[in-house]
């Protein structure tokens, strides 16, 4: 798919790290882009450097999603891309002992179930109800009518003591990949899975300070963490090259941990 500024993009989680980094390299191509996002801030300000638009999201609210994308649609005409930013991230053994009483303890139910509502069925929501919005467009070149991006940590496959919560939410994403795409190639619509690796973000560096420095000393120099910039250059070569469908593209510098 060419970028430019017949192009409507939406960003969900847009407003800070991997999705804000996203949403400035689409509006550089001159795509018309929406944040959405929950930080009003974050997701204000950068809407107005880039010439773009903002809409609060919570993504695991289905009204709320729902809400979102029309605003987007009404402003901007219907989304030719999709870009799946939002997230959130827990480090919690599933079972532990702790170290003062000795008792062992069990990963909470909610918050479980709240990394699987937020990165899953977020994800879903946002993935299934473009999609179906990207049917209704006419084709471009090469018959393609929209292409959507769900972000993912590595995680999925190499998840770290700690992350069974997280990898499990982050492995669902990637299990849709290819179903999805299967769904929609005939439609025209691709589906891509990028998975993150350590990022120098907010969601990143505010987890627990001994995960940001095991696996922060193991990154490359300076900080031990890439630069989100690097993944936003992934995402636009996914979207001008529509022979990448059904696949997940893994930003690790080939590392497991």
């Amino acid at each position: 798919m060419k970028l430019g500024n017949n192009i409507s993009a939406i960003v969900a989680g847009g407003a800070t790290g991997l999705g804000a980094a996203t949403a400035e390299k689409l509006a550089e191509a001159g795509c018309k882009v929406a944040i959405l996002d929950m930080y009003r801030d974050p997701g204000e300000a950068l809407a107005k450097k880039i010439g773009g638009i903002y809409c609060h999201l919570e993504i695991s609210s289905e009204i709320t999603v729902d809400t979102a994308i029309d605003f987007a649609r009404e402003e901007h005409g219907t989304e030719r891309l999709l870009i799946n930013c939002a997230g959130v991230a827990l480090d919690q053994p599933a079972v532990w002992r702790d170290k003062d009483s000795g008792k062992i303890v069990l990963h909470d139910v909610a918050s479980f179930e709240r990394l699987l509502q937020v990165n899953l069925t977020g994800t879903f929501y946002m993935t299934t109800k473009s999609a179906a919005a990207m049917m209704e467009l006419p084709p471009l070149e090469n018959g393609i009518r929209g292409v959507i991006i769900n972000s993912a940590s590595v995680a999925a496959e190499d998840g770290l003591e700690g992350q069974a919560a997280y990898a499990a939410s982050e492995g669902g994403v990637l299990a849709l990949t290819r179903p999805l795409a299967r769904d929609l190639v005939n439609e025209g619509i691709r589906i891509v899975t990028i998975m993150a690796g350590r990022y120098d973000t907010a969601m990143f560096t505010e987890r627990s300070v001994d995960v940001t420095q095991r696996v922060g000393t193991t990154e490359k120099a300076p900080s031990g963490l890439a630069d989100p910039r690097e993944f936003a250059d992934t995402v636009r070569k996914v979207v001008e090259d529509d022979d990448i469908n059904g696949q997940w593209v893994r930003l690790s510098g080939a590392k497991s941990k």
